[in-house]
């Protein structure tokens, strides 16, 4: 899986090839074991984002102030959300019957696809403790790398880029990779993290 994130097109090449295989073993249970690939970018994604949201909340006056900074911090908002309600909607039976989703469901016979995938993530939703680690855990090893960012930032004598500006940059320009434009983002990440860092500190993409 790391290598084919590195040999296709986007970072996120490799899922399509652990989702097949997994998929290819675990017959009886492929929608199961597809989403266990899919929900882990997402719930990636999703500490990403919320680190993104906590570096602006904190930096607020700067933010308002800039209005490119502005806009992306308002879609980091909306995306957040919207993967939160997806969580909510997704892990819970109870909201669902509460919704009549698992009804409508069961009238439309074409939307199968679509029932099959709710009752697998509701199989997540009975873990709730472990879905709330994992996104913990995600948030400490992007921590980690975002800390190699300043390092380097402080090593070619960037000092008076905010703590902030590397939060909000970093976690974006990773979720800019997962574009499938170019094998493991090579250039896209680049343009990301070149467009984002001026934004926040000219001349600091550089």
């Amino acid at each position: 899986g790391i290598f084919f994130n590195h040999a296709l097109p986007s970072s996120v090449g490799g899922d399509v090839v652990k989702a097949y295989y997994l998929a290819r073993e675990q017959r009886s249970r492929r929608m199961e074991a597809v989403l266990s690939v899919l929900l882990d970018r997402i719930l990636g994604l999703y500490s990403m984002l919320v680190m993104a949201l906590i570096a602006v909340t904190v930096d607020a006056r700067f933010v308002l102030s800039h209005p490119e900074i502005r806009a992306m911090a308002t879609l980091t908002l909306f995306l957040s959300i919207a993967i939160s309600l997806s969580f909510v909607v997704g892990f819970s039976n109870r909201i669902n019957n509460a919704m009549g989703l698992n009804k409508f469901l069961k009238k439309h016979p074409r939307l199968e696809m679509v029932g099959r995938v709710i009752e697998s993530m509701q199989l997540y939703g009975r873990h709730r403790s472990v879905i709330v680690v994992s996104i913990l855990v995600s948030m400490i090893a992007q921590s980690m790398t975002i800390l190699l960012f300043m390092y380097l930032g402080s090593a070619l004598g960037y000092h008076d880029i905010p703590w902030t500006a590397y939060f909000f940059c970093v976690p974006l320009g990773f979720v800019a990779m997962a574009l499938p434009i170019a094998p493991a983002g090579v250039g896209v990440g680049q343009v990301a993290f070149l467009y984002l860092f001026h934004a926040y500190a000219p001349n600091s993409g550089d």
